[in-house]
């Protein structure tokens, strides 16, 4: 039993961000149905860049090989201190730590009422984990972890990731990535791996089964699935497919919200081991970046790409991370880190930060929202 606090006060009125205008345009001009690869970086060997720029990193939590951490999520207290939240899917824990010093706050789990934590997202004051061996999306407040609902039984067979959009006051819409048994070749299987469903935060929480998508083609097939992401701004769902054997090279595959694939893959050919971990820097003119864990022991990197253009932007590695699962990235200030900052899952044993300062100096990108784009 960890010494730590167990988290067992009374659940707090929820905090919600307010319902952002949604703008569900085609994600590129004309919704084209013939796949186009974005243009690739040069070569790894080549010297420029692509596999040399190293950042530093600030910090490190607590370094533990048996959690497995996986997925990483942020969230601001309502006292501004920044947190984040981890899931140690080994371990059937969820680690919060702070996200200025690294120090551990909590850990939640110990009683063995999670099975499997992968995939982590925040809304407002709610923390919604996927639980892979259980099938299902558990929901818990904070700072206390709650608990305050589930859903997905019924629909989810081996949960792995998910992302979560605000469609009206107290109702969101999440898309959850489900790696089902079945062979991954079998394309006509592969409508099932992003499965969407209705949250409607009432008391009691619950959901309705909205419906599932995934290409039955090869263009866009997604084959083994875990991160997902989305961009309001500009319409767009981006999930990691990991597969390494087929027609189609590892990539981030580019969806609407209305399910069907944009014809885009990003970053195809340019994996040098798995696509994992996407996060978007979120500026409110719309501009910012991607960013996309290249899991590999030995290769580890981070690419970076434009939010609008989705063209390659850099690449860079840290100091001593690798082997990167979950990444998370807040946009918004702290006190350490006054441009927002890059969480990353390293070796499933710690999570290490990246001061966004250092990342944009290294590849000479915007270092907050309010910084000149400058072609960038």
């Amino acid at each position: 039993m960890s010494s730590l606090p167990e988290y067992a006060a009374p659940m707090p009125r929820f905090r919600f961000p307010p319902v952002a205008t949604m703008v569900l345009c085609c994600a590129l001009a004309a919704c084209a149905t013939t796949t186009s690869t974005l243009p690739e970086p040069p070569s790894a060997e080549s010297g420029d860049g692509f596999a040399t720029t190293l950042v530093p990193e600030s910090f490190s939590t607590p370094r533990d090989a048996a959690l497995a951490l996986d997925s990483i999520a942020s969230w601001v207290s309502p006292e501004g201190q920044p947190w984040i939240v981890a899931s140690a899917k080994q371990a059937n824990l969820l680690l919060a730590f702070d996200g200025d010093s690294g120090a551990e706050l909590a850990r939640v789990g110990a009683d063995a009422s999670l099975a499997g934590p992968n995939g982590v997202a925040v809304f407002g004051d709610l923390l919604f984990v996927v639980e892979r061996d259980a099938g299902r999306v558990s929901v818990f407040s904070l700072p206390d972890f709650a608990s305050v609902g589930q859903f997905g039984q019924e629909w989810l067979f081996q949960p792995y990731g998910l992302w979560l959009r605000e469609t009206a006051p107290l109702e969101l819409e999440a898309f959850v990535t489900d790696s089902y048994v079945g062979a991954p070749t079998a394309l006509q299987h592969n409508d099932q791996r992003v499965k969407r469903f209705r949250v409607l935060l009432d008391d009691p929480l619950h959901a309705e089964f909205l419906g599932h998508f995934g290409s039955t083609g090869i263009e866009g097939a997604l084959r083994q699935v875990e991160s997902i992401a989305g961009d309001e701004e500009h319409g767009r769902i981006v999930v990691a497919d990991e597969w390494r054997k087929g027609e189609s090279p590892p990539a981030l595959r580019v969806y609407g919200f209305d399910g069907e694939y944009r014809g885009v893959d990003i970053g195809a050919g340019m994996f040098q081991g798995e696509p994992e971990g996407i996060a978007l820097y979120d500026c409110p003119d719309g501009s910012g970046y991607w960013i996309a864990a290249d899991q590999h022991k030995r290769k580890n990197r981070f690419h970076v790409f434009a939010r609008q253009s989705l063209e390659w932007l850099g690449s860079f590695g840290g100091a001593s991370v690798g082997d990167s699962d979950g990444i998370a990235l807040r946009s918004d200030s702290s006190e350490r880190f006054p441009d927002g900052a890059l969480y990353v899952a390293d070796a499933g044993e710690a999570v290490v930060a990246f001061d966004w300062r250092n990342v944009a100096d290294a590849l000479g990108l915007r270092s907050g929202c309010a910084a000149p784009v400058e072609g960038r």
